[in-house]
């Protein structure tokens, strides 16, 4: 097998797949203020902290902060004094906010639904179990080496 030539491959398949116009949907998705908005809907029933949200999300304070202040000029967010302690800040979703994203993730959703159904369940399923392996050998290979450490 010619691992070098399939590489070459990769690369170039990558590349195609990341400019397709739901890749760079999917990856605005997972980035600034939809990224926020996405965990505070799929963590609603939890009281959210900016620091919270930071750690989870692995952003800095700061950034998390400028995109809160963003989202809530917007009006998709409130920010409440805690009741149990009153130095703390919860974070919340807004009626328009849920809706905003709500609508978002169902655009995602039937994108990934219409890409699977064109695949065809036997291609579908082999596909979601190629990139379940691909997370685990990819986390190996994070491990045993310092690759992307700067």
């Amino acid at each position: 097998m010619d691992y070098e030539l399939l590489t070459t491959e990769l690369f170039v398949q990558l590349e195609k797949f990341h400019q397709m116009k739901p890749t760079v949907e999917f990856t605005n998705f997972r980035q600034g203020e939809i990224l926020v908005l996405n965990y505070l809907f799929e963590n609603e029933t939890a009281e959210e902290l900016p620091s919270h949200i930071s750690s989870c999300l692995n952003l800095s304070t700061a950034r998390v902060a400028a995109t809160l202040n963003s989202l809530e000029k917007k009006g998709y967010i409130s920010r409440i004094m805690s009741p149990a302690d009153r130095r703390k800040i919860i974070v919340a979703l807004t009626d328009s906010g849920r809706a905003f994203i709500s609508i978002k993730r169902e655009k995602m959703k039937n994108v990934f639904r219409s890409m699977l159904t064109l695949l065809g369940e036997s291609d579908a399923k082999e596909f979601i179990r190629l990139l379940s392996r691909l997370e685990v050998i990819v986390s190996e290979i994070m491990a045993a080496t310092d690759f992307f450490d700067d």
